[in-house]
């Protein structure tokens, strides 16, 4: 594996893609572009983000039942796909935070075992 691209460098985060756009759409609906650049905003997810692979992952969460999306026609713009939360993308959405709850606590207790081996 190239190390430039190595998870020990944060790549491959791209998970984290869903519960971000799960938390903007809980937040309010939005415009796929919109939504894109919100979601790069956050620095855990700054590099990970491909326009296909974002556009795959709405695709698959509307698939899924967790997103819906419309087309919005303004008068003298392009159309654009909107998409909002569900009932059961809220969910999902409280399964991450259990999940992700979870994983705080496990990297806590891995980052203070290596921190105890003066890793730092």
């Amino acid at each position: 594996m190239e190390e430039a691209r190595c998870a020990c460098r944060g790549h491959f985060l791209d998970k984290f893609v869903q519960p971000s756009i799960l938390l903007e759409l809980y937040r309010h609906s939005q415009p796929a572009p919109a939504l894109q650049k919100l979601i790069e905003g956050r620095s855990m997810l700054r590099d990970s983000i491909d326009t296909t692979g974002f556009y795959r992952t709405l695709k698959k969460m509307e698939e899924a039942g967790r997103i819906t999306s419309k087309w919005e026609i303004a008068k003298g713009r392009r159309p654009v796909r909107v998409y909002a939360l569900t009932a059961a993308g809220e969910e999902c959405l409280r399964t991450w935070r259990r999940t992700l709850s979870a994983y705080r606590g496990s990297i806590d207790e891995l980052l203070n075992d290596m921190d105890a081996l003066a890793l730092g």
